[in-house]
């Protein structure tokens, strides 16, 4: 053979010695040479992509009719490059071997995989100079392991474990899991937020909300409304045991509670909470003794007259500020402080409602005596 290559016209000595090495190594090989491998190989694949050239461009010198019927007679030859349809073919049967998405490290038919996917998610932005055709997304999309983006691969990753962890359980995960648990209730409370309606920023689309429906326990709520009622009842107890709101800087504890526990339902209720209040829940608040939605000047200034007014009441004489007692002390710096504001010594301002107030505490003065 190598003597009637190299006797044939138009074909070279040197081109027929290189056909016969190429020849060899894709026996070897069994199939086509690629860009990567070793050096035969590499040398093999560039000599074929040349001589393609020579084919479709007559400036690089064309093949001559011998050495188009010596390529054509190659095993494994090839003029053009594989279509796109042939190449959606290969990439199936890559990650259906595989079992996963192809990686970017591999052995050579993975890192291809990996290489055409990532070609192919590019031309699907809007910037691309090819975009894909409708038929080609779909195609893609019908594909084993496709993704468009890492962000949505990983969140049927995460849907995948979630899933797995609850069947395990054979429950929701609660607050207070720990290890894998923990990440389960995480995760599925933030998907509870997007899924919200009134959630503006990067909501789950109509499919997403679909898969977490059909997944085993899944709850859009946690909310455990028995023991909600039964914190705002106590709440309610404790409002009206003091005359007023409660605070969460004080030192009784259930005050504190009451007082922690009102002011993480205001951030909910302003927005600052990942967790919004129900309307029903808005309307049973505000049915709560002396509750309130803002801590405005007008409320802070009642609140402190209530503190005033209340201790008066209870041991009959005002406030001293050289009381060990921090309320006591809190409160006769108050009182002196609306004195000053009267007499124009301090910043604010009196309303006559509020100077009425004041004076209908027994014993009001507003002068000291000296």
């Amino acid at each position: 053979m190598m003597a009637s290559l190299n006797g044939a016209e138009g074909i070279s000595t040197q081109w027929g010695v290189s056909l016969e090495r190429y020849r060899g190594i894709v026996i070897r090989l069994g199939r086509k040479p690629r860009w990567i491998g070793d050096p035969d190989e590499v040398w093999a694949n560039n000599w074929a992509r040349k001589n393609r050239r020579r084919n479709s461009c007559a400036n690089l010198g064309p093949l001559s009719a011998e050495q188009r019927e010596a390529l054509e007679s190659m095993p494994f030859w090839f003029w053009h490059a594989d279509t796109w349809d042939t190449k959606l073919e290969r990439y199936r049967g890559v990650v259906i071997s595989l079992g996963r998405k192809p990686r970017r490290i591999g052995d050579p038919d993975e890192v291809w995989a990996n290489k055409w996917a990532r070609v192919n998610r590019g031309r699907d932005s809007a910037r691309s100079q090819r975009p894909l055709t409708a038929a080609q997304r779909t195609a893609l999309e019908s594909t084993p392991f496709w993704y468009w983006s890492q962000k949505i691969w990983n969140w049927e990753k995460n849907l995948l474990r979630y899933s797995e962890i609850v069947t395990r359980l054979g429950r929701s995960p609660v607050h207070g899991d720990a290890g894998p648990e923990r990440w389960a209730y995480r995760w599925a409370n933030s998907n509870r937020v997007r899924g919200r309606e009134t959630r503006s920023y990067s909501p789950l689309s109509p499919a997403r909300r679909t898969a977490l429906e059909a997944t085993p326990f899944w709850v859009w709520t946690t909310a455990n409304q028995a023991s909600w009622e039964a914190t705002l009842e106590r709440y309610r107890m404790t409002a009206t045991r003091l005359g007023r709101s409660p605070k969460h800087a004080s030192t009784d504890e259930q005050e504190q509670t009451a007082g922690r526990w009102a002011a993480a339902l205001r951030a909910r209720k302003a927005g600052t909470n990942l967790d919004p209040l129900t309307p029903a829940q808005i309307t049973a608040l505000e049915s709560a003794p002396y509750w309130y939605w803002t801590t405005s000047r007008a409320d802070g200034w009642h609140s402190r007259y209530l503190e005033l007014a209340g201790f008066v009441t209870e041991h009959h004489r005002f406030p001293s500020s050289s009381s060990p007692d921090p309320a006591e002390k809190r409160a006769a710096r108050w009182a002196e402080t609306a004195r000053l504001v009267a007499r124009g010594h301090a910043r604010g301002t009196l309303t006559p409602e509020r100077v009425a107030l004041l004076e209908g505490i027994p014993g009001w003065f507003w002068e000291s005596a000296r």
